[in-house]
């Protein structure tokens, strides 16, 4: 699966792919790809494990994890989210694109649920059916994230300094810190 996800994203012209993982037998495999890699300790999530090498990566600007469990990734969703990155004027952020979910994906826990400011701004992630309704006849539009962060640097410097919450404890979501 992995090496699909990586056959996508080396479809990005003007993008660096590389694979950061603990894994000795996934890097060994995109070696012969002829891809950079860097090896980690054991981490809990995909943005401390970019995190804990961090000093390899001081020279992007932006920095994109997706995640391996994403093989249809689209091409031109990175490239979108890269795109939506150049015009944020915040001092730190985070890019994760979102979609419609039917009801049936958003009942999944393992569908991460997004809600939407009226500015298309995410403000809660959860795996939980949000918002909550009690009749499937009476839906919202229901929307979920795609497994793509893109972080500006500054805010990948900024996030070993934040403390994990409960609410990122709980729903076991590393965006939420």
């Amino acid at each position: 699966m992995i090496e699909q996800v990586v056959r996508q994203c080396l479809k990005v012209a003007d993008v660096d792919t590389l694979v950061i993982s603990d894994s000795n037998e996934v890097l060994s495999l995109f070696k012969t790809y002829q891809i950079r890699t860097i090896k980690t300790g054991q981490c809990n999530s995909g943005t401390e494990r970019i995190v804990s090498v961090l000093d390899d990566l001081k020279h992007y600007d932006y920095i994109i994890n997706v995640q391996a469990d994403q093989p249809f990734v689209s091409p031109d969703l990175i490239r979108q989210s890269f795109q939506v990155a150049q015009t944020i004027q915040e001092d730190k952020f985070l890019v994760t694109p979102i979609c419609h979910l039917d009801y049936e994906n958003a009942l999944r826990p393992s569908c991460v649920k997004t809600i939407i400011d009226l500015n298309n701004r995410a403000i809660y992630f959860s795996r939980s059916l949000i918002p909550y309704t009690n009749s499937p006849e009476k839906v919202l539009p229901y929307y979920g994230h795609h497994g793509i962060y893109l972080y500006n640097f500054a805010a990948l410097a900024a996030y070993p300094n934040l403390k994990m919450g409960q609410l990122e404890q709980r729903e076991n979501l590393e965006q939420l810190r």
